[in-house]
């Protein structure tokens, strides 16, 4: 059972590198900067769905006690999570169509 979860991974992370895929096509074809913004996102996914994919593989090979292995997929993952949290923030107001300006309150003492 657990050969047809890491099928199932494979295939969420390839179809996931594919919209990464489109959406660079896209963004290249009319170059706007919310497409830009959109592709970070599913680029955070696919990083987190690589973490889980090496932690199953790991698993079935018996590689689960090897650090190496664990650390890579614990760097894809925090990896996919930072990019994920902090590309939210862009794409979501230039989804919105508006600019990310800085705060009013503050800055008299800059």
């Amino acid at each position: 059972m657990e050969h047809l979860a890491l099928l199932y991974y494979l295939l969420s992370f390839t179809a996931g590198c594919v919209s990464i895929g489109i959406a660079l096509l896209i963004y290249a074809q009319y170059r706007k900067e919310v497409i830009r913004f959109y592709t970070l996102f599913p680029s955070g996914l696919a990083l987190i769905q690589a973490a889980l994919t090496v932690y199953l593989y790991g698993r079935l090979t018996g590689l689960e006690a090897d650090t190496t292995l664990l650390l890579f997929a614990e760097v894809l993952e925090k990896a996919g999570i930072l990019l994920f949290i902090f590309s939210a923030p862009f794409f979501f107001t230039k989804l919105m169509g508006r600019e990310i300006t800085p705060p009013a309150v503050g800055l008299e003492i800059l």
